[in-house]
């Protein structure tokens, strides 16, 4: 395939045809606990930037356990599933990916179920997304090809207002939102990647 430049008047890259990049900006476990962080006022350990919209409202209920122990548990499932994409297995058959998902923490809008607000989280997740989701800047289409060439295969984007950038293992990238969608950022980590 082929690209062009943003006015599609001509070429610019040649994507190649075996090429393909996955991005997720819609992970649910991911976004449940970035919405429970903030809705439920929890304060974990580990550092994460604030997302980027206003914090949602309160939610009016709230899991029946202590502070500390939701808070410890926020961490271990954040952890949980961050070693858990680290492992994400290369064999993509349905029993490989079967299983490594079964091993990965539920969401916590499952987790809570019964005090879970799924109207005030699909509304935060509506706030989120954003038209032209998915479209590469023309101008990072060779860095992209580069760090594809180097093993990236997954790229995860999650709702943070700040620069944030993690390689998860050999083969995916979590980019916070404004890292994506600015194309000179986003074209200094896919030259970073590997």
């Amino acid at each position: 395939m082929q690209t062009t430049d943003a006015h599609g008047e001509g070429p610019l890259t040649v994507w190649p045809r075996e090429m393909l990049i996955a991005e997720d900006r819609q992970d649910s476990r991911l976004l449940s606990l970035l919405y429970a962080r903030d809705a439920w006022g929890i304060s974990p350990s580990t550092p994460l930037p604030e997302t980027l919209l206003s914090k949602p409202r309160p939610q009016p209920s709230q899991p029946g356990i202590d502070r500390a122990t939701l808070t410890a548990r926020w961490d271990d499932d954040w952890q949980a599933l961050m070693n858990g994409f680290r492992a994400r297995p290369d064999d993509t058959s349905f029993s490989s990916f079967s299983a490594w998902v079964r091993a990965l923490p539920q969401s916590w809008a499952l987790q809570f179920e019964d005090v879970w607000d799924d109207v005030a989280f699909e509304s935060w997740r509506d706030e989120i997304s954003r038209p032209g989701e998915g479209d590469f800047a023309p101008t990072v289409i060779p860095d992209l090809i580069g760090a594809w060439r180097r093993g990236l295969r997954s790229i995860t984007v999650l709702p943070f207002a700040a620069d944030w950038v993690v390689p998860v293992g050999t083969s995916e990238l979590f980019v916070s939102q404004p890292m994506r969608d600015d194309a000179e950022a986003f074209g200094r980590v896919l030259r970073d990647f590997g």
